[in-house]
């Protein structure tokens, strides 16, 4: 690893050891990617947790994505949590994340209206044009009823945020 990568992975372990979310967050991201120390998905998870258990909606996101990752029906609802949270924060990935969840039916109880509104509600926060582009396809395969019904429960949604 470049010395500049494990100098950096140290600075964030010794914040996140002394309860910072962001250094614990940015600490999983590394474990996660393999940026300055070892690659070790054991680590990311366990720094996403502690980052995502104090509120930080992007930890809250990725841990509903790690959970996913393993392929443990049972655990399902618990990442769904996660997307919630991270969602209800107005992060766009959780938002993202909660309403495919809500359409799909993934560890909570199907809703595609909610879902939808949901994700119609992260389109404007996000920053990735192919994550747009994505999101705006699928929705343009809605009927402009479905589109139009799920755009007015995406209004009342950001209101609550």
């Amino acid at each position: 690893f470049p010395s500049h990568d494990r100098q950096m992975a140290r600075w964030y372990r010794r914040a996140a050891e002394k309860g910072d979310a962001k250094s614990q967050f940015k600490l999983s991201v590394c474990y996660k990617a393999g940026v300055g120390v070892k690659q070790d998905d054991e680590q990311a998870e366990t720094w996403t947790k502690k980052s995502a258990e104090q509120g930080h909606s992007e930890a809250q996101a990725n841990m509903g994505v790690l959970i996913v990752s393993k392929q443990d029906p049972a655990r399902l609802p618990e990442a769904a949590h996660w997307f919630e949270l991270s969602a209800k924060q107005g992060d766009p990935a959780g938002m993202f994340k909660h309403g495919m969840a809500l359409m799909d039916g993934i560890g909570v109880k199907q809703d595609r209206m909610e879902g939808l509104a949901w994700i119609i509600a992260c389109l404007p926060k996000l920053e990735d044009e192919g994550h747009k582009a994505a999101v705006q396809s699928m929705l343009d395969k809605l009927s402009q009823e479905e589109f139009f019904q799920a755009k007015a429960r995406a209004a009342q949604t950001v209101k609550q945020l």
